[in-house]
């Protein structure tokens, strides 16, 4: 029973075909296109915005395959960016700041590591500087998800001890984050998918370092307002204008004692603590 053609030449629809298509309309409003059908497969997407966040800081905003697809990245997980650099293929983790709610497009927002400003790395980031030399309308390869732990809201997390292993569900009241620079994305993931949530109730502690202070966190990082922050502590001296230069931080240091201060303490078993650092 479907489509019947009239003598007049008009085109009759049976109620059957009409209550058809009305759900499979809604059907396809529901379920948006996936892009990351397959972790295995690379997908090209094109650029379709660049912007300048800070000195060495960008937001890159590639095109998803049609207007009503979403990336498909379950919280917690991050894409993989491929490219043949200088004949070589270089691979490279990144976490995306946009969402599953965000249709069309996906959002990383990257520090560029140029050439000459480090002693360590004279060459700079391979990965970071081509992205940085991409033109709009140029490709590069997504491959995903990736990773080891998926927030399933509630604070409830699935963690793998490797990626062989079935998950491990833990559900736990209080995350403690710690992060700095473009390394909060990951974090700023978990964060969001929370906080949307209004059942949600998790609590996160997030201590972030950066090499600005104080306005200029707000300023050259504009999702901050999206978090409801009780505390900021600023370490004198381990901003741009002096004292640190790069390298990690020990736990003996400023960072270590606030950790240790404002973090909440690991409760029963430290499972979920390992399998969150090998995520």
């Amino acid at each position: 029973m479907g489509a019947q053609l009239s003598t007049l030449g008009h085109v009759v629809l049976s109620p059957v075909w009409f209550l058809y298509s009305l759900l499979m309309k809604l059907f396809q409003r529901s379920t948006p296109a996936i892009t990351l059908e397959n972790p295995d497969i690379k997908y090209p997407l094109r650029l379709i915005d660049k912007e300048v966040v800070n000195h060495d800081t960008r937001r890159f905003r590639f095109a998803l395959p049609s207007p009503q697809h979403i990336l498909g990245l379950p919280v917690g997980q991050h894409i993989y960016l491929s490219a043949r650099i200088d004949g070589n293929l270089v691979i490279r983790p990144y976490t995306p700041v946009s969402s599953d709610d965000d249709k069309g497009f996906v959002d990383l927002v990257i520090k560029v590591y140029f050439k000459d400003t480090h002693p360590k790395f004279p060459a700079g980031g391979k990965m970071s500087q081509y992205l940085e030399s991409m033109k709009i309308g140029d490709t590069i390869e997504f491959r995903g998800p990736n990773g080891l732990l998926v927030y399933q809201g509630k604070g409830k997390f699935a963690i793998r001890p490797d990626k062989k292993s079935s998950p491990v569900i833990k559900t736990v009241k209080s995350v403690g984050m710690i992060a700095g620079g473009t390394g909060i994305t990951p974090m700023l993931q978990v964060i969001r998918a929370i906080m949307k949530d209004p059942d949600d109730h998790t609590v996160c502690h997030l201590l972030f370092a950066n090499q600005v202070s104080g306005t200029a966190v707000q300023m050259r990082w504009p999702w901050r307002g999206e978090l409801s922050v009780s505390e900021m502590h600023v370490l004198p001296g381990a901003t741009g204008s002096g004292g640190w230069r790069g390298g990690r931080v020990k736990t003996g240091s400023r960072v270590g004692k606030l950790r240790a201060l404002h973090l909440p303490r690991p409760k029963g078993s430290t499972a979920f603590q390992e399998g969150v650092r090998e995520a």
